[in-house]
């Protein structure tokens, strides 16, 4: 194969291996990355003779380096994030550490908290507290307060969408 020919077989296959990564991810630099890296093994494989005449069906040969580089970006971009500073004195920062929340969004959750108790009764109350704020599921809830997960479930729709009504200015002031 020859320079033009590749030339020819690049511009043809870029567009559509570009709009197949374009379509599922969300980074313009990724989607061009991985479109150069598809491309290169596909044509690099082409080129070479012992492999090239191997292969049977060269657009079902491309998608498949296509979707195999993909699953790997995806199974591997999450686990090596690369901290970068422009300082040599910066700190790793703990995942797991709390996030100091600003004195603006506490005094507004405390609000928030407020408006909830002053508008629901103790059953109620304790419902949405357990739920949202604690975090737990319907059926654990039903067990603490002796009631059934289809009336814990009932209960909190229409708490919450008391609550939406009651405290919604106390959220946008």
């Amino acid at each position: 194969m020859s320079y033009t020919n590749i030339n020819s077989e690049w511009e043809f296959y870029y567009p559509k291996v570009y709009g197949y990564f374009f379509r599922r991810l969300d980074n313009r630099l990724d989607v061009e990355d991985l479109t150069g890296l598809v491309l290169f093994q596909f044509l690099d494989t082409i080129l070479n003779e012992e492999k090239g005449s191997r292969i049977l069906n060269k657009n079902a040969y491309l998608w498949k380096i296509a979707h195999n580089q993909l699953v790997t970006f995806i199974n591997t971009r999450d686990k090596n994030k690369v901290i970068v500073g422009l300082d040599d004195n910066f700190e790793i920062i703990d995942e797991k550490a709390e996030i100091q929340k600003s004195s603006y969004y506490n005094s507004r959750i405390e609000n928030l908290l407020l408006c909830i108790k002053q508008n629901l009764n103790g059953v109620d109350y304790n419902i949405v507290n357990l739920s949202l704020i604690e975090d737990r599921k319907s059926p654990e809830v039903a067990e603490i307060l002796s009631l059934s997960a289809d009336n814990v479930r009932k209960r909190l729709s229409r708490s919450v969408s008391k609550l939406k009504e009651k405290c919604k200015s106390v959220w946008q002031n």
